[in-house]
């Protein structure tokens, strides 16, 4: 291998056990509908998580995509991703 195949295997990895640690850490399930009541109690349960995982607000920003599936994914490519504030992504959700 050369340090190119090297380092690309790194960050793989590394992608791959950052990934695995984030999903293990917090127990939500994934949302991937736009409706209100269903986002409610999502919205609720992913600030539990947060909570309990000590997640900042920038956090809780940055992580949200983790979690979101189907049309909560599309909404938030187009929509919630040019978000600055944890408050402006959340009040886009609902």
């Amino acid at each position: 291998m050369v340090d190119k195949d090297v380092d690309q295997l790194g960050c793989q990895i590394a992608k791959e056990v950052n990934a695995n640690l984030l999903t293990s850490m917090v127990k939500c399930p994934n949302l991937s509908a736009k409706v209100t009541k269903d986002i409610m109690v999502w919205l609720e349960d992913y600030e539990i998580a947060a909570l309990a995982s000590n997640w900042s607000d920038d956090q809780k920003l940055k992580r949200l995509p983790v979690f979101l599936n189907g049309p909560a994914r599309s909404f938030y490519n187009l929509e919630i991703s040019k978000k600055q504030t944890w408050e402006d992504a959340e009040r886009a959700l609902i």
